[in-house]
């Protein structure tokens, strides 16, 4: 499994760290941590352990007198889930969890590999969370102290903001399940509607939801450019190809890793684009079909495709 560290108490922050399986990493300001932040003098030399597991991610406070604090309060250690954020010193890290098996929810609610429900939270967590996705401004106005994801999801659905439930609900599936959700969208409309190459493209982006490893992942970049990155298939072919670690060609020595909120807003590009192509029906009540859809997907577990026989290997 894989925890990725986002870094969100900067405005416009980008950086974003991953702590693979069987890795231990340190955190702090000095040069013997694994990670530093040097310019953070609120910071400890080494303040916070994550311990990345075969089926956990284990938080761990060092007891340097300078709190690590999660979800905003004070922790000496603790299981780490997709929606937390850990806090030393005056920097802030949103967590994602990737490839969490079933067996892993402790506490009797199901990972699915997919973000677990969030917690409710603050409206201040929830408007620095929506700025990290880079969601416009007016979403901003809508949440409140208390709300979960659901709570905010069904606001912005009353607020007829679709694009920005789409966005947070995309991140919650993390990029496999939100690519399967698009792709089952367009396929409710017809793939046989499509020209060969856009029915190609979302071939290649069934074969990666179904297996997605590295050459399928490479397969679907192929198809993104084939079909200039354009329509249902040109979009979701491209998330599946951002969703990994590098996008610099394979005979580039210095890997090139993507913005991890590519996936997601490339989903939700294809959504806009099936609901203003839908006829016959409001576009509240297609909106409102689409995100039942996804919210089904994160009560789980989700039905993946069955691999392809042909399938690259």
């Amino acid at each position: 499994m894989r925890a990725t560290f986002h870094v969100v108490s900067e405005p416009g922050a980008r950086r974003r760290l991953v702590v693979r399986g069987g890795q231990v990493a340190r955190f702090g300001r000095s040069e013997w941590a694994d990670y530093s932040f040097p310019d953070d003098a609120a910071m400890a030399d080494v303040h916070f352990v994550v311990e990345c597991g075969e089926t956990s991610v284990t938080l761990r406070d060092l007891g340097t007198g300078a709190a690590t604090l999660w979800n905003g309060a004070p922790t000496a250690g603790t299981l780490l889930r997709t929606g937390d954020r850990v806090t030393a010193g005056r920097t802030t890290w949103l967590v994602e969890l990737e490839d969490v098996p079933v067996e892993a929810a402790g506490d009797g609610s199901e990972s699915r590999g997919a973000a677990a429900a969030q917690p409710s939270q603050t409206a201040r967590e929830w408007i620095e969370f929506l700025t990290y996705l880079g969601v416009d401004d007016e979403a901003l106005e809508v949440p409140q102290d208390g709300q979960t994801a659901d709570d905010l999801v069904a606001a912005f659905i009353e607020k007829e903001q679709f694009a920005t439930a789409a966005q947070l609900r995309a991140h919650q599936l993390q990029a496999r399940g939100a690519v399967w959700w698009g792709y089952e969208t367009a396929a409710q409309r017809g793939i046989d509607r499509l020209p060969v190459p856009q029915r190609a493209a979302l071939t290649a982006v069934r074969n990666w939801v179904a297996r997605p490893s590295e050459a399928e992942r490479r397969v679907c970049e192929g198809q993104a450019i084939a079909v200039d990155y354009n329509g249902p298939g040109g979009l979701l072919t491209a998330a599946a190809f951002f969703s990994g670690e590098n996008v610099a060609s394979p005979d580039c020595p210095t890997p090139i890793p993507p913005d991890p909120r590519l996936p997601g807003r490339l989903v939700t590009a294809m959504l806009l684009m099936e609901a203003a192509e839908t006829q016959g029906e409001e576009q509240a009540a297609v909106w409102k079909r689409f995100l039942a859809a996804a919210k089904q997907m994160l009560a789980g577990p989700i039905s993946w495709p069955e691999p392809p026989a042909a399938s690259v290997a």
